[in-house]
């Protein structure tokens, strides 16, 4: 080996073994390493020794396949999750009335639901709050307001649209301090 070249056949680097020093090519010193597998591969030293090459790309194949799996059934659970939530948030827009109480909104994709005087619990999950909603009519609990009312009561306290609010709270519909 030349001069400040490290021999390092016989050592192992996950599921590689260096063999043999190939050379440098682009300022990198490839070894061939056998893995584990019996595939023979040329692979920088550098990404070797890093671990960042554990084998001859068999390993990602095995990682791959046990991540399709797992995958696979958390994407059955989602499933029956959003299966679920959709069940609740249809029964809450059918009790409730299926328009933002603000605004008038009717397109069931902007509508969510609203807890009248805010959560005094700590934060639920929306497909809890829409069961409880669902499990009792509390229409002094809870209500239905489009994305953007809802949006704007959680930020500023009240919606833009309720011009009475609007005029308590001293400000503009633009958030701007009202002038006497």
């Amino acid at each position: 080996m030349g001069h400040g070249v490290r021999d390092i056949a016989g050592e192992r680097f996950g599921k590689l073994v260096a063999v043999k020093r190939l050379g440098k090519r682009h300022g990198h010193v490839f070894w061939e390493f056998k893995c584990d597998c019996g595939t023979v591969k040329a692979i920088d030293y550098g990404n070797a020794k890093s671990g960042s090459v554990i084998s001859c790309g068999c390993s990602r194949s095995d990682f791959e396949k046990r991540y399709r799996s797992v995958k696979r059934v958390r994407t059955e659970q989602s499933q029956k999750t959003l299966e679920r939530h959709k069940k609740y948030r249809e029964k809450f827009l059918e009790m409730y009335g299926r328009e933002c109480r603000c605004c008038g909104e009717k397109n069931t994709e902007f509508l969510t639901i609203e807890h009248i005087n805010g959560q005094k619990e700590g934060k639920e999950h929306s497909t809890q709050a829409y069961r409880k909603a669902c499990c009792e009519y509390r229409p002094d609990v809870y209500e239905i307001l489009c994305m953007n009312c809802n949006h704007a009561k959680g930020r500023y306290g009240y919606c833009p649209h309720d011009r009475n609010a609007v005029s308590r709270s001293g400000l503009n519909s633009e958030g701007i301090p009202l002038t006497s």
